[in-house]
C-alpha cells in the first residue's frame, strides 16, 4: 500500500545541494536589499547635518569626554571652559 516509488525516493546529496542553492540565492537577494537601504539611510542621515564653521573671535567650548572610574557619565561635564577661535 505504502510501497515508495522509485520516481518519489529523495537523494539527500541532491536535496543539500539544491538547499546550498536556494539559501545562496536568498542571501545574495538580502545582501543587495540591504546595500540599498544602507545607502538610503545614510542619504537621510547626510540630509539633517550640517557642517559647522567658525569664524575668528567666535567663542566656543571645548568638547573633551573624560571618563573617570567610579562615576557615572551621566553627571559628568563633557566640556571644558570658554575659547576664543584665532
Amino acid at each position: 500500500m505504502n510501497d515508495p516509488s522509485p520516481e518519489k525516493t529523495v537523494k539527500y546529496c541532491d536535496y543539500v545541494d539544491e538547499m546550498e542553492y536556494c539559501m545562496r540565492r536568498v542571501f545574495e537577494a538580502v545582501r543587495e536589499h540591504q546595500g540599498v537601504q544602507v545607502e538610503r539611510m545614510k542619504r537621510y542621515y547626510d540630509v539633517g547635518v550640517k557642517p559647522k564653521k567658525f569664524a575668528a573671535n567666535d567663542i566656543v567650548l571645548y568638547y573633551y569626554p573624560r571618563r573617570y572610574s567610579g562615576r557615572t557619565p551621566k553627571w559628568s561635564r563633557v566640556y571644558s571652559g570658554i575659547y576664543r577661535v584665532e
